[in-house]
């Protein structure tokens, strides 16, 4: 890299030097616009030479060289050749066996390990300072972690740090521009279990920009150039992009009363009891029909979906084996249980009874009761893991009377409460039948890690109304 100049050093501006410089290299230029003034580097005989300042590097040490050469303004011929130190003094190596750092790659060996942390375990990198301009990042674990880049302009004082997570047997890459700074990783595991293994890579250099193809699995931290949208709901649904998950909720209530209010959206009737606060138990599943049991001819068995604990960061599954009306408790304990599925069945392929689960010893705490022959649960409700913000994007709200009447009206609210505090309001929709209210939102609601959703019926104009609703919503890593 070469930056050509000629006017005199004193006094001139330091964004002369810009012109296609590197970071660093930028840097020393400025630094030493005055060493080189006060060396004898400006001037030129009113014109007649000009300079060439070219930055490379000492092939033992590493530093940067700043070697200047004069040419003759009319002929070309070089005139002399002169290399600087960083502290403006004569450099004293040969010159000729400075080095170009274009293309250099140093691995750093304070930042890189491959020792295993237990929990809790820190690694902490050693403070590095050199020449080069980037720094190139590679690190991969079996267990969830973070891992923290902090920059210093003395190696003590921390002026910026970039953090990013790292999800378990997923190798995260990253390239930043370091200049010259002083450079650490520090990497934490908070994955509440130890680590069998711990890859993480640190190198410096000059690094082109990171690129990923079309159908590869991108985190939204990645630093790759990448041509699709990826909050598309379509990229999200096909899990193509790391830190993004949608949700689809169903409910459906098949008897409201005008006496009965209020009422939430989902099978069992009445308010929804699938949101106890603080509560972490056993949960046990059951139907109303001896045909769901592991040998009958209805449902089999079912699979759970929900939170394990108020800091659950993911959502957890699980597998239970119908007894039948014998309620069959869960090996795990749970939090939040928000769908069911039926995924083995007998020759009816259905589950020929309610399907209840809930809570016990608090078996007040339903959390599905699914309805005959659906296979399915069908509950309008939902709660945020830790670690993310969901934006709820389109909801949907019908109604329609038991009678076949065809008129009728009623109110319906999203209700959201927070951690801590209390259902509230987001949004209030009045239904006329026999049509629906659709809500498409150019600006998506805000919801908050660990918050409870709900869609609630405040007023129906009759009797044997049914309602039902659905949310959509896209979920991003915090």
């Amino acid at each position: 890299m070469v930056v050509n100049s000629c006017e005199p050093c004193v006094g001139c501006n330091p964004d002369q030097f810009a012109r296609g410089v590197d970071t660093y290299r930028q840097a020393v230029l400025h630094i030493l616009c005055d060493i080189l003034a006060a060396s004898g580097g400006g001037g030129g005989g009113g014109g007649v030479l000009f300079y060439d300042y070219e930055v490379l590097v000492d092939p033992i040490t590493g530093v940067p060289v700043l070697v200047r050469s004069a040419y003759n303004s009319s002929t070309g011929a070089i005139i002399g050749i002169t290399a600087f130190n960083l502290d403006g003094t004569a450099y004293v190596g040969a010159i000729a066996d400075l080095q170009t750092n274009k293309g250099a790659v140093a691995p750093s060996v304070g930042n890189s390990t491959a020792i295993a942390l237990g929990i809790a375990g820190v690694f902490t990198g050693a403070w590095e300072l050199n020449p080069e301009e980037d720094v190139l990042l590679a690190v991969r674990t079996d267990q969830n972690g973070s891992i923290a880049l902090q920059f210093s302009p003395d190696g003590i004082n921390i002026d910026s740090t970039i953090t990013y997570p790292v999800t378990a047997n997923i190798t995260e890459v990253h390239r930043l521009v370091k200049g010259y700074r002083y450079f650490r990783a520090v990497f934490t595991n908070n994955s509440g279990v130890a680590q069998t293994f711990l890859r993480l890579s640190i190198s410096y250099g000059q690094f082109g920009p990171l690129t990923s193809s079309l159908n590869s699995n991108t985190s939204i931290q990645a630093d790759a150039i990448v041509i699709r949208d990826p909050y598309s709901g379509i990229e999200a649904a096909q899990g193509n992009v790391r830190g993004i998950t949608t949700i689809s909720k169903f409910g459906r209530n098949s008897d409201i009363d005008t006496g009965s209010l209020p009422e939430d959206v989902w099978e069992g009737g009445g308010l929804y009891t699938g949101q106890p606060i603080g509560t972490t138990e056993v949960v046990q599943a059951f139907s109303s029909s001896a045909l769901d049991t592991a040998a009958g001819t209805g449902a089999r068995t079912i699979r759970i979906y929900g939170l394990r604990s108020t800091t659950s960061v993911v959502e957890s599954s699980e597998d239970i084996i119908l007894s039948g009306v014998t309620p069959v408790a869960s090996l795990l304990t749970w939090y939040r249980i928000y769908r069911m599925q039926v995924l083995t069945a007998g020759t009816l392929a259905s589950n020929q009874g309610v399907i209840t689960v809930r809570h016990t010893p608090t078996i007040a705490n339903v959390f599905i009761s699914s309805a005959i022959d659906r296979n399915q649960s069908s509950v309008a409700a939902f709660t945020l893991p830790v670690g993310v913000t969901g934006y709820i994007q389109r909801i949907s709200i019908g109604m329609a009377r038991n009678g076949g009447e065809s008129s009728g009206t009623s109110t319906a609210s999203l209700r959201v409460r927070e951690v801590g505090s209390v259902y509230q309001a987001r949004r209030v929709y009045e239904i006329n039948t026999p049509s629906n209210v659709v809500s498409i939102y150019a600006t998506p609601l805000k919801v908050l890690e660990g918050s409870d959703i709900i869609i609630r019926i405040d007023r129906v104009s009759d009797n044997n109304t049914i309602m039902t609703a659905e949310f959509e919503m896209i979920m991003i890593q915090n």
